[in-house]
């Protein structure tokens, strides 16, 4: 199921008519959240350097932009989080690939990443209207990559596309604070920090005629020295959003 389909039975699941009650941070103990994040990229030009004969590039990934939302459920001075998380930067359209000074390509790169994770907050201080928390959360992520290469002046001289993929394991954690809005919701704000490195990336799709030559799929994904080409997600990050406590 697409995540876009998922966020929208999580709105028409926890996005209700709220009760006339007195809202306490320590009496509510089950809820959805949602939230927006985003913290400076590792990438910049990793996802597309260093396989052909180019040497310099005019686009880099400089910024990942994402979002999470899911489940909470409070237990004594504990919350545990079930949730699904996205990392999405901005896809980076004719970036200039040159050599020597000259263009001899340009590259459209886009990525995305998709995260089920659970985690943990523990309370450090709470009163009826804020709540502060350390957290933590751990999950396995996969990676899905598509670079789109036009204008060659370089072998094999004709536009072309390469898809890849990767699975790696996600950890972090960080700082948490929540204020009550109104009625049952609160606002989120979050500064964290992620561990997230893809180092074995294979292609997904057979190429008959690449910078060196045909790719069969499965083949693992190196730069023109032979190494592994490596995707961090890895950095610091902050995010905001809602919590809505419906019991």
């Amino acid at each position: 199921m697409k995540p876009s389909f998922l966020f929208l039975f999580f709105i028409l699941a926890f996005v209700k008519p709220a009760y006339s009650r007195v809202f306490s941070m320590g009496k509510e103990s089950f809820g959805g959240y949602f939230l927006l994040t985003g913290g400076n990229s590792a990438i910049k030009d990793k996802a597309f350097a260093n396989e052909s004969t180019a040497t310099a590039y005019d686009g880099a990934y400089n910024l990942n932009t994402g979002g999470e939302f899911g489940f909470s459920y409070l237990t004594g001075r504990a919350t545990w989080r079930f949730g699904f998380e996205v990392i999405k930067p901005t896809a980076l359209s004719g970036v200039s690939s040159t050599l020597g000074g000259s263009e001899v390509y340009q590259v459209k790169s886009d990525l995305s990443c998709y995260i089920p994770k659970i985690g943990i907050e523990l309370i450090v201080k709470q009163t009826p209207t804020l709540r502060l928390a350390l957290f933590g959360y751990g999950g396995t992520a996969s990676l899905a990559m598509k670079n789109d290469y036009s204008l060659l002046t370089i072998a094999p001289n004709a536009d072309f596309s390469l898809e890849s993929k990767s699975a790696a394991n996600l950890m972090g954690g960080g700082f948490l604070t929540e204020l009550y809005m109104m009625d049952t919701t609160t606002f989120m704000l979050e500064l964290g920090y992620r561990d997230l490195k893809f180092k074995e990336i294979k292609y997904s799709k057979n190429v008959a005629s690449a910078f060196n030559g045909s790719i069969t799929a499965g083949d693992v994904v190196v730069d023109n020295t032979g190494a592994n080409r490596m995707i961090d997600l890895s950095g610091a990050y902050i995010s905001v959003g809602f919590r809505i406590w419906l019991y």
